[in-house]
């Protein structure tokens, strides 16, 4: 059960590579720019990683990745705000805001829930607590001279605990937002035999738990990250949804967060959807390349779920 509490930082278990972190990505479709401003805390090995991007279109206007900042063992609220970058709950699960400052780069933005929080439910399989929430992104963001006032959709994620990506074989998590008001969210877990579903899909204002995912990707080399993927998927109210993803942007993330053994990408996406067009991201992660597949279909039961608003404790 999540509760408001669970919008504020956390205390820090003994583990060292226990983390928390803060994160949001943005789309504005109209200016065909996407970004990410993504934070993560380890008290107990005494330095974070602050991870800040702006593109349009197949190019990054600014890129900022810092993930040796040092910190305090005992480091307090003031954790979601250290190196170039802030993140400010105004109301739980309701309201954001994020700042990044560095160089001749500033962001001022507000994200506003738009849908029900989901919750992964994973505490049990990866020791860790981990949920996502799409929202309506606005703002400002300078960059040198160019400057762009933001009005768009992201999602934000907030996630603590030892966070062990090792634990998994691989993974291909996807979220797609389009201008319609449609939100598709997907993650396909391979573990050794098992295929693990994850996700739900927003449209016409109703959330609703994926039943079935196949997700077949195509890399851009062995071991890199996808290129494309063809995406097909139902929900709990019946809707099919085949989504295709073709690549903007990369950013490698290698073993910035689960240790050396971890190949972890970013990368930002077109999509689309029943002839919609769509902007979006995909994090993909796998530990051992014969871990990769051409496919990864999944049924349910789904692992995760979806919270209202009214239903947080």
């Amino acid at each position: 059960m999540l509760t408001v509490y669970d919008e504020l930082p956390h205390q820090a278990r003994g583990e060292e590579q226990w983390r928390e972190s803060w994160y949001l990505n943005f789309f504005d479709h109209a200016q065909d720019l996407y970004g990410i401003a993504w934070m993560g805390i380890r008290p107990n090995s005494g330095h974070g990683e602050v991870l800040f991007a702006v593109g349009q279109g197949p190019r990054f206007l600014t890129l900022h990745q810092d993930f040796e900042i040092p910190i305090p063992q005992d480091i307090g609220r003031e954790r979601a705000a250290f190196g170039a970058l802030a993140f400010t709950v105004d109301e739980p699960y309701r309201k954001w805001r994020v700042q990044f400052s560095e160089g001749s780069t500033t962001a001022d933005l507000e994200w506003t829930a738009i849908a029900p929080v989901y919750n992964w439910e994973w505490q049990e399989t990866a020791r860790s607590w981990h949920y996502q929430h799409p929202g309506r992104v606005t703002g400002r963001i300078s960059i040198g001279d160019l400057s762009f006032e933001i009005d768009g959709v992201g999602e934000r994620d907030r996630a603590w605990g030892k966070r062990d990506n090792r634990y998994f074989d691989a993974v291909h998590w996807t979220t797609a937002q389009f201008a319609d008001g449609l939100h598709f969210e997907s993650m396909a877990v391979a573990l050794g035999a098992d295929r693990h579903l994850y996700g739900f899909a927003q449209a016409d204002d109703q959330a609703s738990l994926l039943t079935d995912l196949t997700v077949e990707p195509r890399y851009a080399y062995p071991g890199g990250p996808p290129a494309s993927a063809e995406i097909v998927a139902r929900d709990q109210l019946g809707r099919d949804f085949r989504v295709r993803q073709e690549i903007l942007n990369v950013i490698p993330i290698a073993s910035a967060i689960g240790g050396a053994e971890t190949r972890m990408y970013f990368t930002f996406n077109r999509y689309e959807c029943g002839g919609v067009s769509g902007m979006g991201m995909t994090d993909h992660w796998w530990s051992e390349f014969d871990s990769l597949k051409e496919s990864y279909v999944c049924e349910g039961p789904n692992r995760g779920r979806l919270f209202a608003l009214d239903e947080y404790g």
